[in-house]
């Protein structure tokens, strides 16, 4: 269940350098969240690049590029290790695609892990848990 939402002023990243990041940052969350890279898996990984023509640093109009990368996992999914790893690959990732970051020396990329506790996702009319998103990317539960 990896969501991802990235969300820049617009003109930050060109579609070129989302494409590349969103194809990157999809392994690195499957692999965080203790899923195999798979077909199955794949399906339920999304991560959505919004850019935005209001966004504000200091209260006035951004222009340095922020990136702001926001995960929802499930709260039993990242360890305090996995959470440091992830950032640091996620903003390695911004760093090799988009120079902007390269040149800031990734100190533009923000990232928040937003927990679910038990019972606050659900799909297709039911509620989740990590443990049938593990079953379902390894197509052991029935979809």
């Amino acid at each position: 269940m990896p969501i991802c939402e990235v969300v820049c002023s617009e003109g930050v990243l060109s579609t070129r350098e989302a494409d590349r990041i969103a194809e990157r940052l999809c392994p690195l969350l499957l692999d965080a969240e203790g899923l195999p890279d798979t077909p199955a898996a794949r399906a339920l990984c999304l991560t959505h690049i919004c850019t935005t023509a209001h966004a504000y640093i200091g209260g006035r109009p951004a222009t340095q590029g922020k990136i702001l990368v926001r995960i929802h996992a499930f709260a039993n999914a990242y360890s305090e290790a996995t959470k440091s790893t992830l950032y640091q690959r996620i903003t390695r990732i911004f760093c090799e695609e988009h120079p902007a970051s390269q040149a800031a020396g990734g100190s533009n990329v923000w990232c928040l892990v937003l927990t679910l506790e038990p019972g606050n996702f659900g799909a297709g009319g039911i509620p989740v848990s990590l443990e049938m998103t593990r079953a379902i990317a390894t197509k052991t539960h029935p979809a």
